[in-house]
């Protein structure tokens, strides 16, 4: 269905907010089965990092953003990257694969494959490169080297990245969830993540 957005620009065949969750099981299953393949990728990857790190715990050290593995002798700089996509946590994986395939749905037919690629690709770069700055800026008020050990991951910054997007695509839309009115539109998302 087409759309004008604010400045009268027109907003690619993307579907209503209100079917981008779905209701019940068949939905959700015909919704996974339907993604397309860039969605998939980003989904599968995601499951992927976390399963390695339930089978080989020591893979947190490397792909979860950790300060001093990032500089210095490790040189494991690729956790400026990977950090969004590797999470300790099922729930927040299961989340993070929730909203690629959600948001996937909503952006793809705009954007292509490629532009959403890129587009996660920023937005996990430039979180784990925040996530690096953050921890150096604490160190350095503190002077507690563990803070430079910590790891952290976690797709939070992916899902806040794509909440925004909704926000700018169709700020006025009412979601629902269930199948039910929530009482929310689009522009109170990302407000409702933090």
């Amino acid at each position: 269905r087409r759309r004008t957005g604010a400045k009268g620009d027109r907003m690619h065949n993307a579907p209503d907010a209100s079917s981008l969750i779905p209701s019940n099981a068949p939905e959700a299953i015909a919704l996974i089965i339907s993604s397309p393949v860039a969605v998939k990728v980003l989904s599968g990857l995601t499951l992927l990092l976390y399963v390695l790190g339930q089978v080989v715990p020591g893979t947190e050290s490397v792909l979860a953003m950790k300060a001093t593995n990032t500089y210095g002798s490790h040189s494991y700089v690729w956790n400026v990257f990977t950090a969004s996509f590797f999470n300790t946590s099922l729930i927040m994986a299961i989340l993070v694969v929730f909203t690629f395939i959600v948001m996937g749905r909503f952006l793809i037919p705009p954007w292509t494959s490629t532009e959403m690629v890129r587009y996660v690709s920023f937005s996990s770069f430039t979180t784990g490169l925040g996530l690096f700055v953050a921890q150096i800026i604490w160190y350095m008020s503190t002077f507690s080297w563990k803070q430079l050990e910590q790891p952290i991951s976690g797709g939070a910054g992916l899902i806040a990245a794509l909440a925004v997007t909704v926000k700018q695509r169709l700020p006025n839309e009412q979601i629902q969830v269930f199948g039910q009115p929530s009482g929310l539109t689009a522009k109170d998302v990302p407000v409702c993540i933090v």
